[in-house]
């Protein structure tokens, strides 16, 4: 009966999310606020669980519910994969993301560590310039610039008073688009269900000899937060795998900026963070350089689309 049902509610949900351009903003809106909700009960663990112990119940919960709601659904050879180096290369990736991230949100605000982070699609820009040798433009390159100029208006360096602390959520943004470019290279693949599953089980799996040595016992309302937390980060990158079905990312990607409003609200509401003139302006650079860098790639897709009907 199980079985059934999930069957039924999957089909359900991605003919909604495919059929229904609504639909699929929604569920990238609501990914990105339920991401935001992830951070935000990480960072309340964070302060007095070992990093690599809230990394390892965080990818553990997520493995366990993805397996067991694929394989009720009748789904096999979820961890055969003929991709191991990129499976690899996005693991390692998104491991370094959490821990950096950890780190930073120990001693940061969830609102300055969400914002430097949401620099990652400007990076995933230049690191395709580089390494995929993609012609970015001047437009784009003007755009790159201005991110990064909004990530020096947040840290607002200075050379006695420099925090380097707040250099960790910037090479996390740069793990980050590294996790992304893998992402996009196996989402061309047909392996949907190993990308999906191999990454956290493949963390769960690393991760575990390593508990016995910083395991630390969890208080009742600890278990409780680390279970919210891990449903959060099952629910939001299910939501927003299903809300990519039904449009294209560049489509849709202006909506997961959200997390990044949605995080400011966490951080004054429950942690008690101000929004200082930096982190507003320094917001608004790295935001509007990603929506640029969205909108020139729109145009140059349209661009081409218009080229290649006039040739037929």
């Amino acid at each position: 009966m199980i079985r059934e049902f999930l069957v039924s509610w999957g089909i359900g949900a991605t003919r909604m999310a495919t059929r229904s351009l609504t639909a699929s903003i929604f569920l990238v809106g609501f990914a990105a606020c339920i991401l935001a909700t992830q951070d935000g009960f990480g960072k309340a663990l964070v302060q007095d669980l070992p990093m690599l112990q809230l990394l390892w119940l965080r990818f553990a919960v997520h493995a366990a519910i993805t397996v067991f709601v694929l394989k009720a659904a009748g789904q096999t050879d979820l961890l055969k994969s003929n991709y191991i180096g990129l499976n690899a290369a996005r693991t390692l990736a998104i491991l370094a993301t959490g821990l950096l991230l950890f780190a930073a949100m120990k001693s940061l605000s969830l609102a300055v560590t969400t914002v430097i982070l949401f620099l990652n699609p400007v990076i995933v820009c230049l690191f395709s310039a580089v390494f995929l040798r993609e012609a970015i433009g001047p437009r784009r390159l003007i755009a790159i610039l201005a991110g990064f100029a909004g990530v020096v208006v947040v840290i607002n360096p200075s050379i006695t008073t420099l925090d380097v602390t707040l250099l960790l959520p910037l090479v996390a943004a740069c793990t980050a688009a590294i996790y992304v470019m893998m992402t996009r290279q196996l989402s061309a693949t047909s392996e949907t269900l190993p990308t999906l599953v191999v990454t956290p089980v493949a963390i769960t799996v690393l991760l575990a000899p390593i508990q016995l040595f910083i395991w630390q016992p969890l208080s009742g309302t600890e278990i409780f937060l680390v279970t919210l937390m891990a449903l959060c980060g099952t629910i939001g990158h299910t939501s927003l795998q299903f809300g990519l079905k039904g449009g294209s990312a560049a489509l849709l990607s202006p909506f997961l900026y959200l997390q990044v409003v949605f995080a400011a609200g966490l951080s004054v509401v429950f942690f008690g963070d101000v929004l200082g003139a930096n982190l507003i302006g320094g917001t608004a650079l790295i935001v509007g350089s990603g929506l640029a860098i969205w909108y020139f790639q729109n145009q140059e897709a349209l661009t081409r689309n218009e080229d290649a009907g006039q040739t037929r």
